[in-house]
């Protein structure tokens, strides 16, 4: 038996890319459909792309839609689950900001 955790982070770098939206998030989209991640969980896409939580929820929402079987109530709330930082790799004050996130 798996056991699922209370809650988690999942933090994927280079988010804005090709396999994030062609593996990543499919494949984490049907572990919550199948209610194999805990409740309380926060997706957050990091990368150097300037996408608000909005903007990056509607395009990844978009992609599943055109990709995947997805049921529209499970897929809403999935979305909401996920958040998006850009950073500049080079930039030390974007690891900060991406240190406030996570908290």
């Amino acid at each position: 038996m798996m056991v699922i955790p209370e809650n988690s982070s999942i933090v994927i770098f280079g988010a804005s890319g090709d396999l994030t939206y062609r593996k990543l998030i499919p494949a984490l989209y049907h572990l919550y459909a199948n209610k194999q991640l805990p409740e309380s969980f926060a997706i957050l896409g990091v990368s150097r792309t300037e996408y608000s939580d909005e903007s990056y929820r509607e395009k990844l929402k978009k992609s599943l839609q055109e990709m995947e079987k997805t049921e529209p109530e499970t897929l809403d709330a999935f979305i909401n689950h996920l958040h998006y930082q850009a950073i500049n790799t080079s930039d030390t004050q974007d690891y900060s900001k991406l240190a406030t996130r996570l908290d």
